[in-house]
């Protein structure tokens, strides 16, 4: 996979773009952004420690994801 390569494996990986320039790429503002990530981190999707996320259990970020029914 492309993570491997670049030393990285599925399950932790380094945002190559700051919070901000990520929220803009996507067009939206940064608290929204913000929002999700720190939502996501706080429910275990993932763990978040500056640009490096962690999923340390892909199937709860899937289920987080999805929202509820």
């Amino acid at each position: 996979s492309r993570l491997a390569l670049r030393g990285s494996s599925p399950e932790t990986f380094r945002l190559p773009m700051s919070t901000t320039e990520m929220a803009s790429s996507l067009g939206v503002a940064i608290e929204p952004a913000s929002r999700v990530l720190m939502r996501l981190h706080r429910n275990g999707g993932i763990r978040k420690r500056a640009r490096h996320i962690g999923i340390p259990d892909p199937q709860r970020l899937r289920a987080i994801s999805d929202g509820p029914d």
